[in-house]
């Protein structure tokens, strides 16, 4: 059962990693063994060359590949493209057409203060 790996007795650190056994169960010197190596009498923690190429072989490359990426300005207006300011604009463009340039100036704040202020979902 679990309750019987938990407190299992340390074992004998093997000299290669095997997955039948429980990481728990050895010391902290030997998961650091089995987990960066050592080049022998060089004082030099790490992986060894064979171990590299095992890795490159299992895993690839140690490559994060970046192609494109989303393009800045449809961000951008992405943000501002939604109900509310979608309707205070068709407000501030009536405003503007019977010059009612007080309401216009009033919306236009209100459209300024929605993208200058914290939102909550910025949190």
């Amino acid at each position: 059962s679990d309750d019987e790996d938990v407190d299992a007795e340390p074992a004998e650190a093997p000299d290669a990693y095997e997955a039948s056994l429980p990481w728990y169960t050895y010391s902290v010197a030997d998961n650091f063994r089995l987990t960066f190596g050592t080049t022998e009498g060089t004082g030099v923690s790490g992986v060894n060359e064979k171990d590299v190429e095992r890795n490159r072989t299992e895993l690839g490359d140690n490559v994060i590949p970046i192609s494109g990426g989303p393009n800045i300005l449809k961000m951008l207006f992405g943000h501002f493209i939604n109900a509310i300011t979608l309707i205070l604009g068709v407000v501030a463009v009536i405003s503007a057409i019977f010059q009612d340039w007080g309401e216009f100036g009033v919306v236009v704040f209100v459209i300024c203060l929605l993208y200058t202020s914290p939102s909550p979902r910025d949190s």
